[in-house]
């Protein structure tokens, strides 16, 4: 299956601003509301296509745990559809106080639904044995599940990413009530940035990972809503750290839901495109001039959840939205499902085909992000010629070369991809690791 690829926007849009700066929290719902009905007919694809290839981690294998997880989901989807029909007709036949004991009852039912999918404490940790390969102590993984996902649905979420990346990991378990609450919680997030209690846990893990200085690098992993999780905690965290804390984090979204992924200029003169290093030190390549070096987004084409996401905010819209990160598409491909239609086709097993197919780069879209981030006509033309060379770069090149996830694979160690400039400036090594460092290729 073809595998399109858009690199990452190199510049940050001088006309960029947070969408909830531009629009009205009402316009974007209207907007999201109507974007979804336009994609209606992907729905299907959420669970589609049910082929079983990732083994017992998968959501939908046919076993007794899954069942009893599918059932729930069921009685608290009738429960929910029941609740809001009933309910329409008594606030139309009594009085408020009647419809307030209704919908503390309705309340009530869904709570107790759902505790057997959310038992359990908010954060876990993976549980597969990892005695017979090496440790990596300065390394912190931490993974954040998306919708419908429940404490035993994350705990395999878990265990699969430890076991092909052979790493522990950390689980913030973003809890589920159900898929149409899931999903206006989706909206209230994206649209009104609510901080919910799972983007304040999830703010708070990655802060204390970031400032742990015997942690030397931070992988975070997204899947669905945890993207928007993810994207509204850095929006917060770009204010409260210091640069040189971005340098430790790498960041990895799997049908990401968010409708921007943030990575502000390190200084004034990268935002305004003539980033010039200190005397004495070396240059580097535009997609050095954010706080955080590398960001990849991965994506099935059919993907109900990622159209609403990543594959529609990508594009390069006016007002110079930013969705900075590198973007992998399976096309013609469907599934929302973590292990079952993202981590299992792309990344387990020996040599996944997925890795080893030839990127079709977007060019349009590519070009379309680069001129959204123009000031004027030369700008533009100086923007084009860079998202032309990357595309150039791109033409010929496989998955595997241009993927840095997969390099972490087996618990392999992949080649630092350092930020710009400042980490050099304030580090310490001698000047010989500061030259082999220069000549390291940097990744965004």
């Amino acid at each position: 299956m073809p595998v399109s690829f858009i690199p990452s926007q190199l510049d940050a849009p001088s006309v960029a601003a947070a969408l909830t700066l531009r629009d009205s929290p009402s316009r974007l719902l209207f907007k999201d509301i109507r974007l979804a009905f336009r994609n209606s007919h992907y729905l299907p694809y959420l669970f589609f296509p049910l082929r079983i290839k990732s083994g017992p981690y998968d959501e939908i294998t046919p076993t007794r745990r899954n069942s009893k997880d599918v059932a729930l989901h069921l009685a608290i989807f009738s429960l929910t559809i029941g609740s809001f029909g009933v309910g329409a007709r008594i606030a139309y036949c009594t009085s408020a106080s009647w419809v307030a004991l209704y919908a503390a009852g309705c309340w009530a039912g869904l709570m107790a639904l759902a505790h057997p999918l959310n038992y359990g404490p908010r954060i876990l940790q993976s549980k597969v044995n990892l005695d017979r390969y090496p440790e990596h102590p300065e390394e912190k993984w931490i993974f954040v599940n998306g919708i419908c996902a429940g404490t035993r649905y994350l705990q395999e979420n878990l265990d699969m990413i430890s076991n092909i990346f052979k790493r522990p990991v950390t689980g913030v378990h973003n809890r589920s009530y159900g898929i149409i609450f899931d999903l206006l919680e989706c909206l209230v997030q994206r649209d009104f940035s609510y901080m919910t209690a799972d983007i304040r846990v999830v703010y708070n893990e990655i802060k204390i990972a970031l400032m742990n200085e015997s942690i030397e690098k931070v992988v975070l992993l997204a899947h669905s809503q945890g993207g928007i999780i993810i994207s509204t905690a850095l929006d917060a965290l770009y204010a409260d750290l210091p640069p040189a804390a971005w340098d430790k984090l790498e960041i990895y979204t799997f049908g990401n839901a968010a409708n921007h992924f943030n990575n502000p200029p390190r200084c004034i003169q990268c935002h305004n495109g003539s980033c010039n290093p200190l005397p004495g030190l070396p240059s580097h390549p535009p997609s050095n001039r954010r706080q955080i070096a590398v960001i990849e987004h991965y994506a099935n084409s059919k993907d109900f959840v990622a159209r609403l996401g990543v594959l529609q905010s990508v594009k390069g819209l006016p007002g110079g939205n930013q969705f900075v990160g590198k973007v992998f598409t399976r096309l013609g491909e469907g599934g929302h499902l973590f292990c079952q239609h993202y981590l299992g086709p792309m990344f387990n097993g020996i040599r996944p085909d997925f890795l080893d197919e030839v990127v079709v780069p977007e060019e349009d879209t590519a070009i379309r992000r680069a001129e959204a981030g123009a000031k004027n006509s030369r700008d533009e033309i100086e923007k084009v010629s860079e998202a032309e060379d990357q595309i150039g770069d791109a033409v010929g090149q496989t998955v595997m070369e241009i993927s840095r996830l997969w390099k972490y694979k087996d618990g392999r160690i992949p080649e630092p991809a350092l930020p710009p400039s400042l980490r050099r400036f304030n580090s310490t090594s001698s000047k010989g690791s500061m030259e082999s460092d220069a000549s390291t290729v940097l990744v965004d």
